[in-house]
């Protein structure tokens, strides 16, 4: 009998210790955002506007000849994508798309996507992007 108390003891001691933290699960991924290939993007305070198809990308600024560029692809995270270009004159453009929602100031209308375009030496212009005509429901699916 003492042999079996013994043995139970034993056993007893082999789980986890009492006031030692066991380590915290990983944190959930947030779900990935699906950005569309063709993506309408504007802004004001310098007014602009950029169109993304495919991989060309126009961004048009009055008073500024239009700048067009090709990306190789986009760098895509679980919250936002980034395009980068070269564009006819060697300067890459920047496109990064955001999964936050955006208000436009001047209409109200609320677009899927916050917009940053970079420009080296210049101010990056911020703005609202979503789907271009055609394009369905870019926003990530309720689960």
């Amino acid at each position: 009998m003492l042999g079996l108390g013994l043995g139970l003891l034993v056993l007893a001691g082999c789980g986890a210790k009492p006031g030692v933290p066991s380590e915290p699960p990983p944190a959930p991924e947030p779900p990935a955002v699906p950005f569309s290939h063709n993506i309408d993007a504007h802004g004001a305070d310098p007014a602009w506007a950029l169109t993304l198809r495919g991989t060309q990308i126009v961004l048009v600024r009055p008073g500024l000849p239009d700048m067009v560029a090709t990306a190789p692809g986009a760098v895509i995270r679980p919250t936002m994508a980034t395009w980068t270009a070269p564009n006819s004159d060697g300067r890459p453009i920047k496109l990064t798309l955001y999964a936050s929602s955006c208000t436009d100031g001047l209409s109200g209308t609320v677009y899927p996507f916050s917009a940053e375009v970079d420009l080296p030496g210049d101010t990056p212009l911020g703005g609202c992007a979503g789907p271009a005509p055609g394009v369905r429901n870019p926003a990530p699916a309720a689960r």
